[in-house]
């Protein structure tokens, strides 16, 4: 694995939208899930820079992007990523989205269509909330309830329950 100074933070867009970027070529954008950050792609990063234009974006409110008490909804999100996209004059990417950036991106395909995009791959994550379904409305709104009250620490657990093998300490 690279070390991470070979890809350090290029700060940010001037929508305030932080980002990392690395390598030349085709351009494919990675969207992180909620309680992440763009570091999460680094092996995907590491492994397709070396071939690709590799950009994995901080969403509003996450990593190194502003963190404004407004704009946390997937449509202002799906704004920052177009204009984040503008602003790096981003054209035929290939845009890979995973957890809740799924819905997102869709959200993003809804407001702006597919003149950018050359691909979406959807990972891990839900398309559509069935509105029949109240059983699962609950537990999501549930989930979205406990990392409004306590986010650091519903953070913490969401991202532990993601890995099948226990993390240690320092990776915490």
């Amino acid at each position: 694995m690279a070390d991470a100074s070979a890809w350090a933070r290029q700060g940010t867009a001037p929508d305030s939208t932080g980002f990392i970027r690395a390598g030349s070529g085709t351009p494919v954008l990675f969207i992180h899930g909620v309680g992440m950050n763009a570091a999460i792609w680094q092996p995907q990063i590491d492994g397709l820079s070396a071939k690709y234009h590799v950009v994995a974006v901080d969403l509003r409110s996450q990593g190194d992007s502003d963190k404004p008490a407004d704009g946390n909804y997937p449509e202002r999100r799906s704004r920052d990523v177009e204009e984040l996209m503008q602003s790096l004059q981003l054209k035929d990417v290939t845009t890979v989205a995973w957890s809740m950036a799924v819905p997102e991106s869709l959200t993003y395909v809804n407001q702006f269509g597919t003149e950018r995009l050359r691909a979406l791959v959807l990972v891990d994550g839900f398309v559509a909330l069935d509105p029949k379904d109240s059983q699962m409305q609950a537990a999501f709104a549930g989930m979205l309830k406990q990392a409004q009250l306590d986010r650091p620490k519903w953070t913490g657990a969401f991202v532990r329950s993601m890995y099948r093998k226990p993390q240690s300490e320092e990776a915490r």
